[in-house]
């Protein structure tokens, strides 16, 4: 891994097969590598349940969703939560299977277009360096953990994940605009009471 280039995800999967002894794959594609395979499905495991929290990065606001000819709302497939902005009181809806269903009329079919706040699942290359980073940290202790036992020394202990954590959580926090009476849907709802 070159440390000139941003990280990506045949980085991350060989430092994971790093951690438990393994030798480096040179492509992640048509693996017969039982080992990387499984190196792969932890990592995007990881990564989804790091996503699933929503940052400034992986959520869109303000999300224009339109209704098909049929009257139904797709949710696209990398959609990992789905839910109207904070200021549309007509409107509560919840992700169903691929469509959005209305709670309050109990329909699947809609008449116009929801706007909606979404969290993403993105691609490891389309992160910001800092989550790529906790995201091989997390993925590789818990890969070394699975694969090899808990009474094994770690290349990733416990401290360097959390180190990267806060890395991550800082980044985050210089990236976004965050404030708490716009971000937080529970205050902005008790504001506009």
């Amino acid at each position: 891994m070159s440390d000139l280039v941003a990280l990506t995800e045949l980085d991350a999967v060989n430092t994971m097969l790093d951690t438990i002894g393994e030798a480096p794959v040179n492509t992640l594609i048509n693996l017969n590598v039982t080992d990387a395979n499984s190196a792969i499905r932890m990592l995007h495991r990881t990564s989804r349940f790091v996503q699933e929290k929503g940052y400034e990065f992986n959520t869109e606001v303000n999300y224009k969703l339109t209704p098909t000819n049929a009257g139904k709302i797709i949710i696209p497939s990398n959609a990992l939560r789905v839910d109207v902005e904070p200021n549309t009181d007509d409107v509560r809806v919840t992700q169903r299977g691929d469509y959005l269903y209305d709670i309050i009329n109990q329909t699947y079919i809609f008449e116009n277009p929801v706007h909606v706040r979404m969290v993403l699942f993105l691609a490891f290359e389309d992160l910001p360096s800092a989550a790529r980073q906790y995201i091989m940290i997390k993925a590789a202790r818990t890969f070394g953990d699975k694969m090899l036992g808990t009474d094994v020394v770690h290349e990733y202990s416990a401290k360097d994940e959390q180190d990267a954590l806060y890395s991550f959580r800082d980044a985050e926090a210089e990236s976004g605009d965050h404030n708490i009476f716009t971000d937080s849907w529970s205050v902005t709802n008790i504001l506009n009471r």
